[in-house]
């Protein structure tokens, strides 16, 4: 399953794995999770971090010029 660009893969002993696929085309373990809605909400929260840490990378870059 494809959650905001994220893949949720039940496994067979673990739950739900969450997976990355990154632009050199790797991809990254990010967790796991017992249930379809702990993973989408581990997934939640990593889209919102990554959105804070865009914004601050770039208010810094803007603060260097």
């Amino acid at each position: 399953m494809n959650y905001k660009g994220y893949d949720i893969e039940e496994t067979p002993f673990d739950g739900f794995s969450i997976i990355l696929e990154m632009p050199s085309k790797d991809t990254r373990h990010i967790a796991t999770a017992y249930t379809l809605e702990e993973a989408q909400e581990i997934v939640d929260e990593e889209v919102r971090i990554m959105t804070l840490l865009k914004k601050l990378k770039k208010e810094r870059e803007c603060q260097k010029q």
